[in-house]
């Protein structure tokens, strides 16, 4: 059951949320396409983590590596390439849109749906989301399963600078939860995302992300790829045009987690990163830090 509840916060996957460009909402079609991600372990060797297929411009499937083979992410799309739904296993997401825009996404563990996510739009930019969470995911993370942190489901780049907040608000969750995230938006990018939780010790609260960004080509814009404890912040950072270099989260003035992410390119594109992740607070001195390298191939022109 474990492992089939971190299989749902994979499946919810492939979005693509367009701003003022030439793709529709869940159409992922780069000018460069990835092929494989290595991470760099504790030896300082590159394991394998994905490869990613593709027909002509379209994503079919990714393959997921721990170690060995363990996950494959299958992609199903409508007759204007749009992504319509994701199966890995007995979990599997769906997508619905309105027009050019996505609307509603559902996430299924067995015949079970087990969250839901609204979408509003400002123009053709996303204002608020709605996400519904169902206990399960959040008896998981009381249990310190980070991977199924509700957040990384849909906001990688930000979910583990805020895993300490959810992690303190998922102790005193009871049945499903609801948690409503504005973007601020900064030209093509997502500069704010305020978190606004109920139940927080009885009380509401709103957590807030804070980021800044590099000038180079985000090849992961429009896709919504893999979700694991490892992950790395740009994997997923599907809405911004550019990539993250920064990321802080707080409790009005209190800062709870950073995230500081360097990259090495080829022309405009990145081809390394490593990201320094800081929880916990200076004040109570209960700081930890954590190094993570990506590399990225990307198939020849």
């Amino acid at each position: 059951m474990k492992k089939n509840m971190i299989i749902c916060g994979i499946v919810a996957l492939l979005v693509c949320f367009t701003a003022c460009d030439k793709y529709q909402d869940g159409e992922y079609n780069p000018s460069k396409k990835i092929e494989k991600i290595f991470k760099i372990n504790e030896d300082g060797e590159a394991a394998l983590s994905q490869v990613w297929h593709w027909d002509g411009d379209i994503l079919t499937s990714i393959d997921n590596y721990y170690g060995l083979l363990n996950l494959t992410d299958h992609f199903t799309y409508d007759e204007n390439s749009r992504l319509t739904r994701i199966d890995n296993g007995s979990s599997r997401s769906e997508f619905f849109y309105d027009g050019k825009e996505m609307r509603t996404i559902l996430i299924y563990q067995g015949g079970d749906q087990v969250a839901r996510y609204d979408f509003e739009y400002k123009g053709r930019k996303i204002s608020v989301i709605k996400m519904e969470i169902e206990d399960d995911i959040f008896d998981l993370f009381k249990s310190g399963d980070f991977s199924v942190n509700p957040l990384s489901i849909l906001f990688p780049e930000i979910s583990r600078t805020a895993q300490p907040i959810i992690k303190q608000y998922a102790q005193n969750a009871k049945g499903a939860t609801t948690l409503m995230l504005t973007l601020h938006w900064d030209g093509h990018n997502v500069k704010t995302l305020d978190i606004a939780m109920g139940g927080f010790f009885g009380l509401s609260t709103t957590a807030t992300a804070e980021c800044t960004f590099d000038n180079k080509r985000n090849p992961f814009k429009g896709f919504f790829s893999m979700l694991s404890s490892g992950s790395n912040p740009m994997e997923t950072a599907f809405y911004n045009h550019n990539n993250l270099l920064t990321v802080s989260t707080r409790i009005g003035s209190i800062v709870n987690a950073t995230e500081e992410n360097s990259y090495e390119y080829e022309g405009n594109y990145p081809v390394k990163v490593v990201s320094k992740m800081t929880s916990g607070t200076s004040i109570l001195g209960d700081e930890e830090t954590e190094v993570t390298t990506t590399i990225y191939e990307y198939l020849a022109e």
